[in-house]
């Protein structure tokens, strides 16, 4: 589908990025999936909070992850996929995830950093 949002102007590995990778870095958490791709895509940051989960981190730490990062640009990304996808299943996923991290962020009480998204 080749949808993409990104919180620098350039798409390669920039600022947020780099903390991305130290905030996996410093939570023990490694993404290496034999593929080259980056850390920050949707699959592999949904994959990160379930890991934070599985090792019974302390819900600070999943909300940070959350709130500097996957939310500041997963509901433009969702709204492009529904926009954008060819089959209903993508539009349908695309809903029904960025439903539960709205379930998510109320929940934890979390407000996602503001950032400018590029596209």
């Amino acid at each position: 589908m080749g949808l993409r949002v990104y919180r620098q102007r350039r798409s390669d590995f920039g600022d947020s990025t780099v903390a991305y990778r130290q905030f996996l870095r410093e939570h023990g958490i490694e993404l290496d999936t034999g593929m080259r791709e980056p850390e920050d895509q949707i699959g592999l940051m949904l994959f990160a909070v379930s890991q934070l989960i599985e090792q019974q981190q302390d819900v600070g730490t999943v909300k940070t992850l959350l709130t500097e990062h996957l939310l500041t640009w997963c509901y433009r990304y969702f709204e492009l996929v529904q926009q954008h996808a060819k089959t209903q299943s993508y539009k349908q996923l695309a809903g029904l995830v960025s439903l539960w991290c709205e379930v998510v962020q109320d929940v934890l009480d979390i407000t996602p950093n503001a950032v400018k998204l590029y596209r």
